[in-house]
């Protein structure tokens, strides 16, 4: 009878260390290559002058002076798994620091504060079930799911726990800092110019430095935009904490550089689609109004460099801008909130010179830089000092539909609330998977105000270029894979179906 194989795995810190029994380097070659080739992805790198692009094995393990395999410590599962395909049985050394009080549970604050949405409870428990094996994970769910509202449950199940909550955006951190002071308090924060620590910590992907590696819990909203090496790199300072990341696309960066996600907060714990979602009552359904486009500058053939790509096909196409503009006034006079997305400032600036009626809602724009120059010269009787409380007023407006035709960059596209939202209009022509799914998510929300049955989406097939054809394609498949509804040039027609309960199930353009 031969002895069992096993394999010794050191926790401790943000680093797990393999080897074959605490000291030696795994001899088995088999299961070391199956463990390196896990440990390691291939990077996109992207040239947006040329539009050129190349790819970087990037390796997510050294070798210690023993030789010994070391890895950062969401790996755990995925190495438990190939250990028990190969055979082995792991031997676990737990060196994390002792603090269990810190996860004390307080269900009564929980059940007494909050009403679970449907699958919100599933997922809460996936979350506790971790934190009982001192492990984290990532939350996959659909835009409008609550991704907030569970981040609040957290931070008041766990009273004694240090909480670091992360995510961008000053507007979306103002809204995560609020839900959370409804149900407990001291919120610290840091960013928009604050600093102030407290047992719950709201901080900007911006001011990483103000993370606390000590801290027990670390919720990260939006997780999938914090895979750079300089968010990753700061992330990777917390040492035995707990790390949950929430998003919808968890998997769909260009790059790649979501792979990273797993090393830092470990793999997928809960997980829910759009049709998932929308069957369970979280979403109302999407309808896709398709809107052709024939006319527009075949950029393919002249520019190499992306940004002028889009500049002349997308920003300063007017036959397209009229078509998006005539669009949004069709359903904005009858009654409806309106959304329009668009990449730039410099897109959104043309589009309200035919939208008058339509406030125009941007950050990020210096006076006396390049670009504030180069605008003002395109829009010299634009208002491009668009200040913090300025938006904060837009935003409240739309909030409460006192606003019902809005132009705005990205700024508005993830992380903000607008249940009474009807209509959404995709004016960038983009080609991302991550905004297919996270833009069009604006118009899911159930509103009781307005009582709405269905979200619009209005996208544009631009036929004039083989480039903006194809992405516009690209766009069409994503929305097939969600089960929306798609039509073509519904026009006028629009309103006659949105007077009737509306099929989920996805029609070819």
């Amino acid at each position: 009878m031969t002895d069992e194989k096993s394999v010794t795995i050191r926790v401790g810190g943000p680093l797990i260390e393999i080897s074959k029994d605490g000291s030696s380097p795994i001899e088995d070659s088999g299961l070391l290559n199956a463990l390196l080739k896990k440990l390691s992805f291939m990077r996109r790198n992207f040239n947006y002058v040329t539009g050129e692009k190349d790819f970087e094995l990037i390796s997510m393990y050294v070798f210690d002076d023993k030789g010994r395999l070391v890895c950062q410590k969401g790996w755990f599962d995925a190495i438990c798994k190939i250990l028990d395909d190969y055979g082995y049985k792991p031997i676990i050394i737990d060196e994390r620091r002792a603090r269990e009080s810190a996860y004390t549970e307080d269900w009564d604050a929980v059940l007494k504060h909050f009403v679970f949405r449907p699958m919100q409870k599933l997922c809460l428990a996936k979350i506790v079930s971790r934190i009982r094996k001192r492990l984290g994970g990532i939350v996959e769910a659909a835009p409008a799911f609550g991704k907030t509202k569970l981040i609040s449950m957290v931070c008041a199940l766990y009273p004694k726990a240090k909480i670091d909550v992360i995510s961008y955006g000053n507007e979306l951190l103002d809204d995560i800092r609020r839900h959370i002071l409804q149900h407990t308090p001291n919120v610290g924060r840091a960013y928009g110019g604050y600093k102030s620590e407290d047992r719950i910590t709201v901080i900007s992907s911006m001011s990483l430095s103000y993370i606390r590696p000590d801290a027990d819990l670390v919720l990260v909203d939006e997780v999938h935009k914090l895979a750079t090496d300089r968010c990753a790199s700061a992330l990777g300072r917390y040492q035995d904490a707990c790390m949950f990341g929430f998003s919808a696309t968890p998997k769909a960066r260009l790059d790649n550089l979501h792979q990273r996600l797993e090393a830092l907060f470990g793999p997928i714990i809960f997980s829910t689609q759009w049709q998932e979602a929308t069957s369970a009552g979280l979403l109302v359904p999407i309808l896709v109004d398709w809107r052709d486009v024939h006319q527009g500058t075949t950029v393919s053939r002249y520019y190499q460099n992306q940004v002028l790509r889009k500049r002349f096909a997308y920003w300063r196409n007017h036959e397209r801008n009229h078509m998006i503009a005539s669009a949004a006034r069709s359903y904005y006079e009858q009654g409806m909130q309106v959304l329009i997305l668009v990449e730039t400032i410099e897109h959104a600036l043309f589009l309200q010179e035919l939208l008058p009626e339509f406030e125009v809602c941007f950050s990020g724009l210096t006076k006396g830089t390049p670009q504030f120059r180069r605008l003002q010269g395109l829009f010299p009787n634009a208002k491009l000092d668009v200040t913090a409380m300025r938006r904060r007023e837009l935003k409240s407006r739309f909030e409460n539909r006192d606003l019902l035709g809005a132009i705005a960059t990205p700024i508005w596209a993830t992380g903000v609330s607008f249940d009474g939202l009807q209509v959404l209009i995709r004016a960038d022509g983009g080609g991302s998977e991550i905004n297919c799914h996270q833009w069009p998510g604006r118009v899911a929300r159930i509103d009781p105000v307005t009582g709405k049955r269905v979200g619009v989406v209005v996208d544009f097939l631009d036929k004039f270029d083989q480039w903006t054809y194809q992405r516009s394609l690209f766009r069409r498949r994503i929305y097939t894979k969600n089960g929306w509804t798609q039509m073509a040039n519904l026009g006028n027609k629009i309103s006659k179906l949105l007077e009737v309960d509306h099929d989920t199930s996805s029609a070819s353009v």
